[in-house]
């Protein structure tokens, strides 16, 4: 079976969209002629026009025609792409502030197939229409049913360990990594939420940023965040 290309791979996000293609060369700042000749296949994509489509669409482009694995690595639970349809999705991530206890903050997580490494990958925003500041591997192990957000950036890491979903498709867990702490990196953990929304309703949208006590929504994420906790286990010590 023949796999999709960038083009169709460029068009498809778009049309998921509801965008056109002059919005992706208005943002992403791209020459439109050069642009539309690699759509039509006349010549190849610059790496550097690839590198700007993806960060504008937040997914990973594989180079001109090349095939697009459908099973992803053996080291990140051999599943298939079919099988993790459902993951798919933009979610609001929630977690605890780690600079003011009280405050809850809240960003846009993307999960998407990424067509280069064949598998599951998460980025990371501020907000829907923001720059990925963040990305990495998903892996999800049949055994366990548990799902990893795995991000390995320069050798630093940092995991989010999610349980299965709820029935009403939140998926609780933990995070762990290096938190600021004053002028310092130290490491830490804080539970997490991630609520799935709809990108294309913007009446809906969800809050982002840094939610205060005084905020409307402020009371259901705390009991968003204490459902998760629930779910915790910490081992005792001696």
């Amino acid at each position: 079976m023949m796999s999709a290309t960038t083009a169709e791979i460029i068009d498809n996000e778009l049309h998921r969209r509801g965008k056109v293609r002059k919005w992706l060369v208005d943002t992403a700042g791209i020459n439109r002629s050069s642009f539309e000749k690699a759509m039509s296949g006349q010549r190849p994509f610059p790496a550097a026009m690839l590198a700007r489509i993806s960060d504008t669409l937040a997914i990973a482009l594989p180079s001109f025609g090349q095939d697009v694995p459908a099973v992803a690595p053996e080291a990140l639970g051999a599943y298939s792409r079919a099988g993790v349809r459902w993951l798919e999705g933009c979610y609001m991530a929630m977690r605890y502030s780690p600079q003011a206890g009280d405050m809850i903050l809240i960003h846009d997580i993307r999960i998407a197939w990424d067509d280069l490494l064949g598998c599951l990958a998460h980025y990371h925003r501020d907000h829907p229409d923001g720059a990925v500041y963040q990305r990495g591997e998903v892996s999800v192990p049949l055994r366990s049913g548990h799902i990893f957000l795995v991000i390995n950036k320069f050798g630093q890491h940092e995991m989010t360990t999610l349980m299965p979903p709820t029935g009403d498709a939140m998926l609780y867990g933990i995070v762990s990594g290096l938190f600021r702490d004053r002028a310092l990196h130290v490491p830490g953990c804080s539970a997490i939420v991630l609520a799935p929304y709809d990108a294309t309703d913007r009446q809906s949208m969800p809050p982002f940023g840094v939610i205060a006590p005084d905020h409307v929504a402020y009371q259901r994420f705390v009991r968003l965040l204490a459902d998760a906790e629930s779910h915790l286990v910490m081992l005792p010590h001696r």
